[in-house]
């Protein structure tokens, strides 16, 4: 049953968000598919597939939290969250726009970034069922569908990238000039997305020694 809420997760929430225009209903969507990454750890019920679930969580928060935020910025200012309303938005903001390539990469689970290690750990904590190291064919055929769904989010993940570095502008627009405490948090965010990337044992070792502690 949960093997079957898992792929659904991810393939309804994958092939809906490549329909939309809004980026916010984009990354409402692709968050069902990221629920059915999680779902995949958790059938394995060991501790390390909770420390894998516990990583991605955390790791999902912060990107979701910076994306959204920065969808919001646009919003205000453009008046719309649509694709076209981030045209050409690197122009505008640069800084937020490499924030929000970071947070976008991320989510696509792309190297360096934490995303990667995160859906790393989750794939690998899912295949090893603790015999001697084997996978059950069924979970085997899991992981490749949430590989297959994986490859989908990149490419609506970089339709965004590519609207925000490429994209022509629609007649005169204002430089967007978002405050202090937006650049300082979604920075902030940015760099913690960085940082776990190159160095996820930052995140991890504290996970595990909870969790080997009857958490």
């Amino acid at each position: 049953l949960v093997g079957l809420m898992a792929t659904l997760s991810m393939v309804v929430g994958n092939l809906a968000a490549l329909t939309q225009k809004s980026v916010r209903r984009l990354l409402a969507y692709s968050g069902i598919g990221h629920a059915g990454f999680i779902l995949i750890a958790l059938m394995a019920a060991t501790p390390q597939a909770l420390g894998a679930v516990l990583f991605y969580i955390i790791l999902y928060g912060l990107t979701t939290l910076g994306a959204f935020g920065i969808v919001a910025v646009v919003l205000r200012h453009r008046g719309g969250d649509r694709l076209t309303d981030f045209a050409g938005l690197s122009r505008a903001t640069p800084f937020l726009s490499f924030c929000m390539l970071v947070f976008l990469v991320s989510l696509a689970g792309l190297p360096p970034l934490a995303g990667f290690f995160g859906k790393f750990y989750l794939f690998t904590s899912a295949l090893d069922t603790g015999n001697a190291g084997t996978a059950q064919p069924g979970m085997l055929w899991i992981v490749v569908i949430a590989l297959f769904m994986n490859a989908v989010s990149l490419y609506y993940y970089l339709i965004v990238v590519k609207a925000m570095y490429f994209g022509e502008e629609t007649g005169k627009r204002e430089p967007i000039t978002p405050s202090h405490t937006v650049r300082w948090v979604a920075g902030t965010l940015a760099a913690a997305t960085l940082i776990l990337g190159c160095f996820p044992e930052l995140l991890l070792q504290p996970i595990h020694n909870a969790i080997a502690h009857g958490l």
